[in-house]
C-alpha cells in the first residue's frame, strides 16, 4: 500500500498526472464519477475504486484534482468522504484551484480527523502536466514531507511551513 497513490478526479489534469505516476511505477487507485474515465484509467494500467472513501481506505497518499473547492469539500468532509475512511496519518494533496475559505475548511476538517492536508494548486494545462512541465504552489498546516517530483519535472521549496 505504501507505493499506492489514491487519486480522485480523472479529468484532463487528473489523467495527465495519473499517467505520469503509473509510468513512474506507482500503483494508482483512481475514482471519478464518470464511468468512462474510470474505464480509461484501468486501460492505462490504474486500478479503480467506487468512491472517494474507498480511495482513502486504500492509500496513504490521496491526490485530488477536482473542478471546484465545493466539490473538494464534499469529497473530503461529506457523508462517506475521505475523513471517514482515511488511514490514520495519511496525506491529502489537493491540486484543485479552490477558494481560500473552502481550503481552510477542508484543511481544518481533515486535520481534526488526523489527516494531513496540502493545498497544492497547479499552474499549467493538461499538455504541460503530461510533459511534467507545470508548477505548483503549496500551503499546509503541517510540517511538509518531501515528495518526489513524479508529476512535475522540477520541485522548489520557497519556505518551510
Amino acid at each position: 500500500m505504501e507505493s499506492t497513490v489514491g487519486f480522485v478526479g480523472l479529468g484532463l489534469m487528473g489523467t495527465a498526472m495519473t499517467t505520469n505516476l503509473i509510468a513512474a511505477g506507482y500503483d494508482v487507485l483512481g475514482h471519478d464519477p464518470d464511468g468512462q474515465r474510470m474505464t480509461e484509467h484501468r486501460e492505462r494500467g490504474g486500478r479503480t475504486a467506487e468512491s472517494p472513501g474507498a480511495i482513502a481506505a486504500g492509500a496513504h497518499v490521496v491526490i485530488l484534482s477536482l473542478p471546484t473547492s465545493e466539490v473538494g469539500a464534499h469529497v473530503c468532509l461529506g457523508a462517506g468522504g475521505i475523513h471517514e475512511h482515511a488511514i490514520p496519518g495519511s496525506l491529502v494533496i489537493d491540486t484543485t484551484t479552490g477558494r481560500p475559505e473552502d481550503v481552510m475548511t477542508i484543511g481544518t476538517g481533515l486535520q481534526a480527523a488526523g489527516i494531513r492536508y496540502i493545498d497544492a494548486t497547479i499552474s499549467g494545462n493538461a499538455d504541460q502536466t503530461r510533459r511534467r512541465d507545470m508548477s505548483s504552489w503549496s500551503g499546509a498546516m503541517l510540517t511538509p514531507t518531501p515528495t518526489p517530483g513524479r508529476c512535475s519535472g522540477r520541485s522548489h521549496a520557497a519556505a518551510t511551513i
